[in-house]
Order: C-alpha cells, then structure tokens, then sequence
C-alpha cells in the first residue's frame, strides 16, 4: 500500500551514494541540504548478518555496489567477536570512481 507524503515517515538523510548516470540520479545529485526528496523502499531483500556469524567473511564489490553492502561491512567490523575475519574486494573503473576512498584507507 503506498502512501501519501503527508501519510509517511518524515525524517532526514544524512548520507546518500549515488552515481548521476541519468535524469532521475541527475536530479539527486542536484539537490541541495534542506530540499525535499520522496523515498520509496526498502526493495530487495537484506544481507543474512546471521548466517555469516563466526564464519570467514569475504565480500565481492565493483562500482556503485559497494554503497548497499557498506552498513553491513561497517556493523561485521564493529563486532569482531561475531565476524573475526572480513574481506573486501572492491573494484571500480578508474581511481576516481573508487567510493569511499578514505574510509576504505582507514579501513585498511
């Protein structure tokens, strides 16, 4: 059932990944802090943070892919008593396209 946006959640969006391929991502990338943006989702299905407990972790990653699997890497490295060994392999076209550059180096 969808809601109207004065039905809905309000909240703010402190972060957000995108790459401007087209009108809609152009339009994102646009925006400016204070604007309105209307947000559907979550779509998909989320990762299995359970099944992955105790077990070797490694995770494979090209381009913008990496920005779904962030908060699920970020919370493995918090609880490393959970998840003792996490992996990433991330690639991306060229250096400029690497997301999160410096938190990826801190990471290191």
């Amino acid at each position: 059932m969808s809601r109207s946006p004065s039905q809905a959640a309000r909240g703010t969006l402190s972060l957000h990944t995108l790459r401007a391929v087209g009108a809609v991502t152009q339009a994102l990338v646009d925006t400016r802090i204070g604007d309105t943006v209307g947000v559907r989702g979550p779509f998909g299905s989320d990762w299995p943070m359970p099944a992955a407990r105790g077990a070797p972790v490694v995770i494979v990653a090209g381009g913008i892919g990496l920005a779904p699997l962030r908060q699920a890497i970020l919370q493995m490295l918090e609880q490393p008593e959970h998840y003792p060994s996490v992996r990433l392999l991330y690639g991306a076209r060229d250096p400029r396209s690497i997301l999160y550059d410096q938190e990826l180096l801190a990471l290191a």
